[in-house]
């Protein structure tokens, strides 16, 4: 289920257009299935060549307050494929969490 779940979401986020880009923002939603939300994340990396600023935003709360370590790790990864400039101050606090996280090695 899984496969087919990320399948449809590439889909969607390869095709494009914005039906397409809402329902993969919607699928980010904190109401939505883990692999629903780590789904759409991947989905949107598909938005890399259109500048949707919307599906940007979405990406960064997300990165910023999802429960799930997995969707967190996706969204990194999406944000990291899009190269925007304007998410590299979320990618580098949610390293400083990841860091802080581990706790001290000293």
């Amino acid at each position: 289920a899984r496969e087919l779940l990320t399948g449809v979401a590439h889909i969607l986020g390869v095709t494009g257009g914005t039906q397409a880009e809402d329902a993969l923002i919607g699928g980010l939603g904190p109401n939505q299935a883990m692999e629903v939300r780590r789904a759409s994340a991947k989905g949107l990396c598909g938005i890399r060549r259109r500048n949707n600023t919307r599906a940007v935003d979405a990406l960064i709360v997300a990165l910023g307050g999802d429960q799930s370590q997995k969707v967190r790790k996706e969204v990194a990864g999406t944000l990291n494929w899009i190269q925007e400039p304007r998410t590299v101050p979320a990618l580098i606090e949610a390293l400083g969490d990841r860091i802080g996280q581990a706790g001290d090695v000293r």
